[in-house]
């Protein structure tokens, strides 16, 4: 961790141990990524936390296609501890190893899975052009219904702030690896 100072629990003040007590005692597997930085506000870690949990644990997306668009999202930021995190539980979840290679390498991949590829369209296109075209829009509503359109559009946001976090503070996988920056 270039830019902060990991703290270690014994160096956290009350509430902030309390929150990584939390954390450490979910189904996530360690205090890791973001909320290396994020602990500096307990309470912003606490939202993070509960919001996060709803994105990875509780909603209705299927675990594959939101696996697969945490690796759409961390190729698409360089996010190297997205990658490195969510990358096992992708292909863990069904994802197909060609189609992560693919992303990993930047390229398109060849899709099987229609849920997979409107939502590479959707997170890019709403990426690169700031706005969702009719058609996009036509293509996922049809695909996911109301409910998990939102449900996914929730998960893309989170792991945008997550990337962007790490990014920000150049936060790197534990074993120091660097999946997507090298």
């Amino acid at each position: 961790m270039a830019r902060l100072k990991e703290l270690s629990r014994d160096e956290m003040n009350a509430d902030q141990q309390a929150i990584y007590d939390k954390v450490m005692a979910s189904p996530r597997s360690g205090f890791n990524g973001p909320y290396k930085a994020w602990i500096r506000n307990p309470k912003l870690t606490s939202v993070a936390e509960q919001y996060g949990a709803f994105c990875r644990f509780e909603n209705s997306v299927s675990d594959r296609v939101r696996e697969f668009a945490i690796l759409v999202i961390a190729r698409y930021w360089n996010a190297d501890v997205e990658w490195w995190a969510h990358h096992p539980i992708a292909l863990k979840s069904g994802l197909d190893p060609k189609i992560a290679e693919a992303i990993k390498d930047g390229q398109r991949p060849a899709f099987v899975n229609k849920d997979e590829e409107i939502t590479y369209d959707l997170i890019l296109e709403l990426a690169d052009r700031r706005r969702l075209s009719d058609a996009t829009y036509g293509r996922a509503i049809a695909e996911f219904g109301e409910v998990q359109l939102v449900e996914l559009m929730a998960i893309i946001g989170n792991y945008f702030a997550v990337a962007l976090t790490l990014n920000c503070f150049d936060i790197g996988p534990p074993d120091g690896s660097r999946p997507m920056t090298g």
